[in-house]
């Protein structure tokens, strides 16, 4: 069983989980109802894990070449493959019944949505492709904030539009951050990231315009009457900590350790945000 749980990838789904919850508590307002919000986290836990699972399987062969993921299950032959697709199948089943049934016919369908565009445009496309491949990866991973979104309101709207920006956003430095601490790694896998391809310093230039666009559109649901002024100070104070943090030279040979600061101080912004996104909203914060 821990085998077919590595397959799911629990940090991932953990995270995501976290900012569908956010999005769930900003629509939901000061009257959150619980159950729903509970109901959406599972299932929609399950649809993440579905589609990690099986992007495990179709990056086997790159997972093979970098030294951090050649002990995964499917690497090492340690999972049967037809019962780990089967486990991928019922995941998938299992989640998008549940929040079709017991969350909104929107939050099924957006769910769905990021399930293929994951597996599709960016697993199977784009991640071996061009450096872009990034890009259109943030497109998936920025869905689930917005199935808690649809699930509490059932439908979208100006607010929901602030969040998916504000998550694709997050993703680009979040991975850029990866991809440079990983260089090596991703030269040996033959996976085209845009470090590889141009270079830190662009790469740094891009990690900054990404940042300054996420605290923008986070801090836009203030202006937009959705949330008060304190959470409107709050992203900023840490969309600026983190801009400086990105902008910090690098030490003669440093890199890998720049970037790992840069990434994990990208976990604690998401965290930073989605806890003011819910505690604002929740507790109608001026």
């Amino acid at each position: 069983m821990r085998e077919y749980l590595s397959l799911t990838k629990p940090g991932i789904v953990f995270g995501n989980a976290v900012a569908a919850l956010a999005g769930f508590l900003l629509a939901s307002g000061v009257h959150p109802v619980w159950e729903r919000g509970i109901f959406m986290i599972l299932f929609l836990a399950c649809v993440i894990a579905s589609a990690c699972t099986f992007n495990n399987y179709f990056d086997r062969d790159i997972d093979a070449r970098m030294e951090r993921t050649k002990e995964r299950s499917f690497v090492r032959g340690s999972v049967s493959v037809p019962l780990a697709l089967f486990f991928a199948c019922a995941l998938i089943a299992i989640g998008l019944a549940g929040l079709l049934i017991l969350t909104t016919l929107l939050a099924a369908l957006i769910a769905l949505v990021g399930f293929l565009s994951y597996l599709g445009l960016y697993s199977l496309w784009g991640k071996r492709r061009g450096p872009w491949g990034t890009l259109v990866g943030s497109i998936s991973g920025a869905t689930p904030p917005l199935v808690g979104y649809a699930a509490a309101l059932g439908r979208l709207d100006a607010a929901a539009a602030l969040l998916f920006i504000a998550m694709c956003a997050w993703q680009m430095p979040h991975f850029y951050a990866i991809a440079v601490r990983r260089l090596e790694e991703y030269r040996s896998a033959g996976i085209p990231t845009l470090p590889l391809r141009y270079g830190l310093a662009r790469t740094k230039v891009s990690m900054l315009f990404y940042i300054a666009l996420f605290t923008i559109a986070a801090s836009l649901l203030t202006p937009l009457g959705y949330l008060g002024r304190s959470y409107f100070f709050f992203m900023w104070v840490v969309g600026l900590s983190w801009f400086l943090l990105c902008l910090r030279r690098a030490p003669d040979g440093g890199e890998a350790l720049w970037a790992r600061r840069v990434f994990l101080a990208s976990l604690a912004i998401l965290f930073l945000w989605c806890m003011a996104l819910g505690v604002s909203a929740v507790l109608a914060l001026p």
